[in-house]
């Protein structure tokens, strides 16, 4: 049986496809561009890295506005003012749980309110 197994001796046998496949795999990774998939489709896009960010940003504000950094300051300043979880356990009393739970609700109501999509 060892002898069989010893004997056995491979071709290099390329068809067109392994050509053609491999020449797709160099070419891959040599282009210093991105690969961006398709949203509905199996395609994938060449794009630079500086268009990239530009479709992405244009993107994501059409739906949203921009804030200005003072808004974002403030959304930051009042965030960490909301109580963790551990601080919430630590906390003694039903009312007092109560009554920081409801804070939280509504600075959390608060800020996705700020931050919601404008209704153009």
């Amino acid at each position: 049986m060892t002898q069989i197994i010893q004997k056995v001796k491979f071709r290099n046998i390329k068809c067109q496809f392994q050509k053609d496949l491999n020449d797709d795999i160099s070419s891959v990774k040599r282009d210093n561009r991105l690969f961006v998939k398709a949203d509905k489709s199996t395609n994938f896009y060449k794009l630079e890295a500086a268009k990239y960010n530009q479709l992405l940003n244009d993107n994501i504000t059409k739906a949203y506005k921009k804030a200005d950094d003072n808004q974002l300051k403030k959304i930051d300043t009042e965030a960490k003012a909301i109580p963790s979880p551990r601080n919430l356990k630590s906390m003694t009393g039903s009312r007092s749980r109560l009554r920081k739970k409801r804070l939280l609700h509504s600075k959390i109501i608060k800020i996705i309110l700020q931050t919601s999509p404008r209704a153009d």
